[in-house]
């Protein structure tokens, strides 16, 4: 019997995305590269990526986990980051590459623009996870966070927000930022 590794498969596109672009940073970096977090929790993956040099630095709270970091070029996960972690690693002379998902770069800039409209915005997902650690960094002083039970993977924007001062709501369906008075 012939046994055939289909890589990766049961994963997301963003995640593949990231397993795909830490692979040829290494390749294509000199000196030390470090992946903020965990990419997937397999460790079969992840020890793939420690084989090929990639250190993973895996801390409760990314930009925590930036100060274990001395040097070289540092990858964040599919989960993105907040603007803080990516402008602190820049403080500390580091190289970042974003890897974030697609869906997560949408997420967070619909965040950021309800914010800068005016918007608080709720937020549903898993308190700890990363992904809502970075999303809810893009307007901290506009966005709460409610965590459901476990089985909520990651979190998503909830379909209405209200302004500060108009407290229009945005039925399920309307535009992001459109006021519905």
């Amino acid at each position: 019997m012939q046994v055939l590794k289909i890589t990766p498969r049961g994963y997301c596109h963003g995640v593949v995305d990231a397993f795909r672009i830490a692979k040829r940073v290494r390749e294509e970096t000199q000196g030390p590269v470090h992946m903020l977090g965990m990419l997937v929790h397999n460790t079969h993956a992840t020890d793939d990526l420690q084989r090929q040099g990639v250190a993973l630095i895996d801390q409760p709270n990314r930009l925590e986990g930036l100060e274990h970091i001395k040097e070289g070029t540092v990858i964040f996960t599919a989960h993105g980051v907040s603007p803080q972690v990516k402008q602190r690693a820049v403080e500390l002379g580091l190289t970042p590459v974003d890897a974030t998902c697609s869906d997560v770069v949408r997420t967070h800039e619909l965040v950021a623009d309800l914010a800068r409209k005016g918007y608080e915005v709720v937020y549903i997902g898993r308190k700890g996870h990363p992904e809502p650690e970075g999303v809810m960094g893009e307007a901290p002083e506009n966005i709460g966070q409610h965590g459901l039970a476990e089985r909520v993977r990651a979190g998503r924007v909830a379909c209405r927000a209200h302004r500060r001062r108009g407290h229009a709501n945005l039925p399920a369906g309307s535009e992001p930022g459109r006021d519905d008075r």
